[in-house]
């Protein structure tokens, strides 16, 4: 007799995936935001360079990442995906807020 997975759990399968989709484009306006913060408290006056947009923020966050590369991903188990996507949730929010705040605080004290 083979596995097959119940309607309940092809459902909660689907709902994990839409609500990963939603946290990776929020993700990526998130952090293209905090990206156009900093390169326009920092970058811009310390070197000369004009601001840039979030479409250039955007893409040169896809460039920074194809450079960084990425690590292959584990097999995650049915009950682990919950935590998972919980924990990269609170990365993909956490870590960009930390660097802007971090930035703003300097930015204030520096200048």
């Amino acid at each position: 007799m083979e596995w097959t997975k119940s309607s309940t759990d092809k459902t909660a399968e689907n709902i994990l995936a839409f609500v990963s989709f939603i946290v990776a484009i929020i993700g990526v306006f998130w952090s293209a935001f905090v990206l156009v913060r900093l390169w326009g408290w920092f970058i811009s006056p310390l070197f000369s360079l004009p601001v840039i947009t979030m479409a250039q923020a955007i893409g040169l966050s896809i460039v920074v990442n194809f450079l960084r590369g990425t690590s292959a991903s584990k097999k995650i188990d049915d009950k682990d995906r919950v935590e998972y996507l919980l924990r990269a949730i609170f990365v993909t929010l956490l870590h960009p807020f930390t660097a802007l705040v971090m930035g703003w605080l300097f930015w204030k004290l520096l200048f």
